[in-house]
């Protein structure tokens, strides 16, 4: 007799071939009665293997036949007709087949990947000797869950184990923010000493004024010309022609204080012009030149 899944013992390793798996064939010359005869004889059954002179060529599953034999006037005809009558229209045309090598978890994990309305159709399992035997979904299910939960009670076991002590952890801490202060220190030494060579080095400082200045200019280049733009329209508009509220929309703009940042944007601004103006002198070399008079 078969066993359930949820009754064997398994683990995380385990594959097809540990489940319970059904290997019953019908004749293809034989009359559909000859195919009901094993549904009733076991009631588990998830399916039945159509063969011709021992060659598979088909499956049949419990839920599609009895859902062809309740249509009315079906089932008489069925049961005194060859079953190759009928086969085109039982048989799942999409044959899931996987070896039995296969592990429980990865086989779980294709099954689900098969469409809704053949997901809980059989699964055809191949042998090594190359015969096809039949997996009930439900079953594998079974055993998924059954290892799922080993799985989490070795975690737990394992999480027990290795628990470190208060004492300890408080400890270990200690020391890992320890390291971390020492790689901070040497990497903020690096720093330093890499900035010190390149203050060292003229021809180095002069390509790193240069680059400042660059990125400095890039990053002024919109707000100076909003600055200028406003500026200027401001003057325009409200001294010109006396467009006073178009002229307090454009100071708003000009001091960005139309989105609260007129305490701050001016001091930007002006930070980024004297940032401009020291790399601008330093690459012209008036410094050196002088010092070294």
């Amino acid at each position: 007799m078969l066993k359930y899944a949820d009754e064997l013992k398994l683990n995380i390793d385990s594959t097809l071939q540990e489940l319970p798996l059904w290997e019953v064939e019908v004749d293809l010359n034989c009359f559909g009665s000859d195919l009901i005869k094993p549904f009733k004889d076991e009631p588990v059954l998830p399916g039945v293997m159509i063969t011709d002179n021992r060659r598979y060529v088909g499956m049949i599953s419990r839920r599609k036949l009895f859902e062809y034999i309740s249509r009315p006037f079906t089932s008489e005809l069925f049961y005194n007709r060859p079953i190759a009558m009928s086969l085109k229209i039982l048989q799942i045309e999409e044959g899931f087949v996987i070896s039995e090598t296969t592990s429980i978890m990865e086989a779980t994990y294709l099954s689900l990947q098969r469409s809704p309305e053949l997901v809980y159709e059989p699964i055809i399992v191949k042998a090594a000797s190359e015969n096809n035997r039949l997996l009930d979904f439900h079953q594998l299910l079974l055993a998924y869950s059954q290892i799922h939960v080993i799985t989490l009670a070795n975690s737990a076991q394992t999480q027990e184990k290795t628990k470190i002590p208060d004492k300890d952890f408080h400890e270990l801490q200690h020391l890992q923010i320890q390291l971390l202060h020492q790689e901070k220190i040497k990497a903020l030494r690096q720093i330093v000493s890499s900035i010190a060579n390149e203050i060292n080095n003229p021809a180095t400082m002069n390509r790193v004024f240069r680059r400042y200045h660059r990125q400095i200019a890039i990053a002024l280049c919109l707000p100076l010309f909003l600055t200028m733009l406003t500026g200027v329209g401001y003057t325009i508009v409200d001294e010109w022609f006396g467009q006073g509220q178009l002229g307090a929309f454009l100071l708003s703009l000009h001091t960005l204080e139309i989105i609260h940042l007129e305490k701050i944007y001016p001091l930007l601004n002006g930070l980024g012009l004297l940032g401009l103006l020291i790399t601008g002198l330093s690459m012209t070399g008036l410094f050196r030149k002088s010092s070294d008079r």
